[in-house]
């Protein structure tokens, strides 16, 4: 589970690209966002791809909706 979200409601989540690692933030919708992911696999960035994978249980719902993406430099 991560910290701050809202299985049966609307979330809202941030993932930070950067040269040398992807965070991963989450929270519900109009609330805080956490600090919930850091992953340092990023040699397949500039490939020129990127994706999030969302996996459940076999028993465990999950639907994810995106509204919208918001794309900004963090890394000079």
């Amino acid at each position: 589970p991560l910290k701050g979200v809202d299985p049966d409601g609307w979330n809202h989540f941030r993932i930070e690209v950067r040269a040398d690692k992807i965070s991963v933030f989450a929270g519900e919708r109009d609330d805080t966002l956490y600090h919930v992911l850091d992953y340092d696999g990023t040699q397949w960035v500039n490939d020129p791809y990127f994706g999030v994978l969302v996996s459940t249980g076999e028993y465990s719902n999950s639907t994810m909706r995106v509204d919208y993406y918001a794309v900004t430099p963090l890394d000079n």
